[in-house]
């Protein structure tokens, strides 16, 4: 799945593209694995990435979150997905 990536200025309207990263539909699983991706076709000159995870989320059953799972500063992410479908 291709996850496309944009920087969002939260007083006005507008998104700046920065990229995207592919997720691997295969490796997903009930358990949550979180990895870093970097973005690819990046505008900027370093390597940013994303520390992301796809799961399967069984309905009914309570998420608890990893406390092994160390993040940095608290970060809001918002994922849109765009499907295309080619026939």
């Amino acid at each position: 799945m291709k996850v496309t990536v944009s920087a969002v200025d939260s007083q006005s309207p507008v998104k700046e593209p920065i990229g995207f990263f592919m997720l691997d539909l295969r490796s997903c699983s009930t358990g949550k694995v979180y990895k870093w991706y970097r973005i690819l076709h990046s505008k900027y000159k370093s390597s940013p990435a994303v520390f992301a995870s796809i799961y399967l989320d069984i309905e009914g059953q309570e998420l608890v979150p990893n406390p092994k799972i160390k993040t940095g500063n608290q970060l809001s992410i918002l994922f849109v997905l765009q499907f295309d479908y080619e026939y």
